[in-house]
């Protein structure tokens, strides 16, 4: 850390990693580069571990420093840790070259607002030899986008669900914003039909597939064909319970989670894990939850796209019947008997809906501290306290 870094007045230790930050932003805006290399770099280098927003702020105070590779270097660790960021896509395709900034390019194509960054995208997909590109939006309610094309042949867009299909013919609009330099382009908008199982739809053109989305079911599943679901109360039989994981990267994470997840089902009666894949582009975190869907330790759902936190969760509950639901982060600890707690506080009254835990690093469920990420104690202290208390 430079002389500089060291006279930034910080506000507390706990703290310590958000001060830097701030402060590298300060130093951003004041354009003195350098001092905001040096807050940036020490902030990467401390717990908890830096996010995706940390290493921008390094890329962009390298990029200033005439520091090209390291500034892109920057950014692609960036992408690792939020393969979604979309100002980490912006700057890896404004900055990047090969594969990684053709990635780029068609993540901000597909999620980008800014008619003007989505042109630049596009012409650098062309450039690449892709001549054709979507973007799918859904809703419960409807699906929107739009697609790019070249050639004569109108694409078509199909939405298939449980044996139907539907297809309509998407003509060239010659006013389209990106229709531009003999590229077609139109724009798509349609109701979705309600739905218990996914759909999926395809944007089509002659023999080939532009794009190719799974959609979440959009209705609950006929509850009354159902198995009933237990009346939840203090007495009678207990119902099932189910873990859901949605995972998507972070190996050491997520074999650390699971692990903590099935030695806390071994002494919770009738508990069961579902894990769902969401498209995971770990081929690590892919072997190992095979070997752990193989040997039948937990139940395995394979997305095909990712859907997303909320798309992963609300498809493995249309598939959950019965019995309580715990929703588990692919990143959190179980403590052994936490869900016989968390159960018992959920049947404790028959009006309680949910219950949320309390956590190291869960916002305004943080315990001792709200709102800060406390250090988390062993696991083996962690079941400890779970007993004892």
């Amino acid at each position: 850390m430079t002389a500089d870094a060291r006279r930034i007045a910080f506000t507390s230790r706990t703290l310590h990693h958000i001060d830097l930050e701030r402060a590298a932003v300060r130093a951003l805006e004041a354009r003195d580069f350098r001092l905001a290399f040096a807050l940036t770099d020490r902030r990467c280098r401390i717990l908890p571990h830096a996010d995706a927003r940390a290493h921008l702020l390094g890329a962009e105070a390298l990029f200033h420093l005439d520091l090209l590779d390291a500034a892109v270097a920057s950014v692609a660790r960036a992408l690792e840790l939020e393969p979604d960021d979309l100002v980490a896509a912006r700057r890896m395709m404004a900055w990047g070259d090969g594969a990684g900034q053709i990635d780029a390019a068609r993540s901000v194509a597909r999620r980008d607002d800014d008619p003007d960054s989505v042109r630049g995208a596009l012409l650098l997909i062309e450039q690449a030899g892709q001549d054709s590109c979507a973007r799918v939006d859904f809703l419960d309610e409807e699906v929107k986008g739009w697609v790019t094309w070249r050639g004569a042949d109108a694409p078509h867009l199909s939405l298939a669900q449980a044996g139907q299909s539907s297809t309509v013919t998407l003509p060239a609009d010659s006013r389209h914003r990106f229709a531009l330099h003999g590229r077609h382009a139109a724009s798509f908008r349609l109701m979705r039909p309600a739905s218990a199982t996914s759909q999926l739809l395809e944007i089509t053109q002659a023999d080939r597939v532009i794009a190719s989305v799974q959609l979440p079911a959009n209705r609950a599943p006929d509850r009354r064909i159902a198995p009933h679901r237990p009346a939840r109360s203090g007495h009678g039989e207990t119902p099932p319970l189910t873990i859901i994981i949605p995972v998507y990267r972070d190996l050491t994470a997520t074999r650390a989670c699971i692990e903590s997840a099935l030695t806390a089902i071994a002494c919770t009666p009738d508990s069961t894990i579902v894990v769902v894949d969401d498209a995971s582009p770990e081929p690590d975190i892919k072997h190992l939850l095979g070997e752990l869907a193989a040997d039948s330790r937990i139940r395995l759902l394979t997305n095909a796209h990712n859907l997303g936190f909320v798309g992963a969760v609300n498809r493995a509950l249309a598939e959950t019947t019965t019995g309580d639901v715990v929703l588990l982060n692919s990143d959190a600890i179980v403590p052994k008997h936490a869900l016989q707690r968390l159960r018992s506080a959920v049947r404790s009254m028959p009006g309680i809906g949910t219950a949320t835990p309390l956590s190291n690093n869960g916002e305004y469920t943080s315990f001792p501290v709200a709102n800060r990420s406390n250090p988390l104690p062993s696991l083996a202290e962690l079941n400890c306290w779970m007993i004892a208390g």
